[in-house]
């Protein structure tokens, strides 16, 4: 192969480990902040789970009639939505996981790519 040729695939290869780079660093970014808000929903959660005022909304001369089924029902939709935001991150966190690892075998691979090209060029 061809000197310049060899040279002008390594460059093209360089910029793709530079996008695979960037693209894991952004990855890792959301998954970050992916962890960070299910942090959130699970302290927020714990809050409401471990609330016993919560756990018995319908109180004598507190709340009592449709009001305590008001509240105990937006009780128990907040568990719900709370229970259901911290899978969907499990779920994501995954995901990222997944395209993280997919990028690192990536960059890998072009680094191969590249060496071997380099040995190349100095056979040359």
């Amino acid at each position: 192969m061809d000197e310049a040729i060899i040279q002008a695939r390594i460059r093209e290869i360089n910029d793709n480990i530079l996008e695979c780079l960037s693209a894991k660093a952004e990855v890792e970014t959301v998954k970050n902040n992916c962890t960070t808000k299910k942090k959130e929903w699970q302290n927020s959660f714990n809050k409401l789970a471990n609330n016993s005022e919560l756990a018995e909304v319908k109180k004598t001369d507190a709340f009592e009639g449709d009001m305590a089924e008001t509240l105990q029902a937006e009780v128990e939709e907040a568990i719900t939505q709370i229970t259901k935001g911290i899978s969907k991150a499990d779920q994501l966190e995954d995901a990222l996981d997944l395209q993280g690892t997919k990028l690192e075998k990536r960059i890998q691979q072009l680094k191969e790519e590249k060496q071997r090209l380099e040995q190349q060029k100095v056979i040359v």
